[in-house]
């Protein structure tokens, strides 16, 4: 006779902001949210629900990762609820991992558990890391058109990987937690289409986008918040320096109330050039000097290297080769930084 499990199960693992009011059905729709958990049988499956809100993005895309076999990817639809992730595996113990590959816009997902074999057992859960660290972005931190072939393509779900983005590829390389708030096309003072709604600074507030409920930052904090955030403020001109630092400087502000003890880390890069990175460089500076006058000692800043050599994923954003070589640099400047 089968196991069904339900999502309430003390035994599965979340990581990222899942909205668990009702545990039975936790809901989640932030790049690389995650849940982990083992097993002990031969068969697989899981129960899990996919809510677009926008008429372009009908699909999310999972990364699935099942004891060290290679990833696997899950498309969750919306007219389909279970998935079979396995089958006929060893009568044995396995480890699952359940990664969000795609951002926010494409939808919530809703986990509701999994079905085992006959004599399937739900085991303890994995150790999670001891470090942890958060990346606060945009379509960069997501991973928007990493797998594209070219700058000509568009965005397209299948080709956001957010579990190779480089902010995911640190965080394995440095054994460390990981987690992100990021959605493509926002800024910190203006969008990429202009626009000052729903910026960055707001959705990092939220649970998850499409909920006006609060996260509680008691429940997580992160050893290290990596920012990075400009490059849509400055996609389509240089903003005016007053204005973007300030804000910049407000949302420094504002993440040193959630995680008090953390270090921040601001970034620019990959995909500013000329004078726009330049004066993002120069403005960012700005508002970490502002908040070391105001006695924050805690707060860097560090450049990755800028894009092309390596060519170009969707609407000219990091292929997944840029953003291993980024991560590459960020985890160097971990090391001799914070003795990572």
């Amino acid at each position: 006779m089968i196991v069904d499990i339900s999502a309430d199960h003390p035994h599965f693992q979340y990581i990222g902001r899942f909205d668990r009011t009702d545990p039975q059905v936790p809901h989640f729709s932030w790049s690389g949210s995650c849940i982990r958990f083992r097993f002990f049988g031969s068969d697989l499956g899981i129960f899990l629900r996919h809510l677009p809100d926008d008429p372009e993005h009908t699909e999310n895309v999972y990364t699935v990762i099942i004891d060290n076999n290679p990833p696997q990817l899950l498309h969750a639809a919306p007219e389909k609820n279970e998935y079979r992730l396995a089958e006929n595996l060893p009568e044995a113990a396995h480890s699952v991992t359940i990664f969000r590959r795609t951002e926010a816009m494409c939808g919530v997902g809703i986990f509701e558990g999994i079905r085992l074999n006959a004599g399937g057992l739900l085991l303890s859960p994995p150790q999670l890391p001891q470090r942890k660290i958060e990346f606060i972005g945009d379509s960069i931190t997501c991973g928007f058109g990493n797998e594209a072939a070219s700058e000509t393509e568009g965005f397209t779900a299948a080709t956001e990987d957010g579990y190779r983005a480089f902010g995911a590829i640190a965080s394995r390389k440095l054994d460390a937690e990981y987690r992100a708030i990021c959605f493509s096309g926002r800024g910190v003072h203006r969008n990429y289409d202009g626009s000052r709604t729903g910026l960055l600074p707001e959705l990092f507030e939220q649970i998850y986008p499409q909920s006006p409920q609060k996260w509680q930052f008691s429940q997580w904090q992160p050893d290290v918040a990596v920012v990075n955030l400009g490059t849509n403020d400055f996609a389509n001109g240089i903003p005016e320096a007053t204005e973007f630092i300030g804000d910049y400087s407000a949302f420094l502000g504002k993440i040193r109330v959630a995680y008090p003890a953390a270090t921040i880390i601001c970034l620019d890069g990959p995909m500013l050039s000329g004078d726009a990175l330049s004066t993002c460089q120069h403005y960012i500076k700005q508002a970490v000097t502002i908040a070391e006058k105001n006695g924050d000692s805690n707060v860097f800043t560090f450049s990755l290297s800028t894009q092309g050599e390596n060519g170009f994923g969707a609407d000219w954003h990091p292929n997944v080769a840029q953003h291993e070589k980024n991560a590459d640099e960020l985890v160097a400047f971990f090391n001799e930084k914070l003795n990572w």
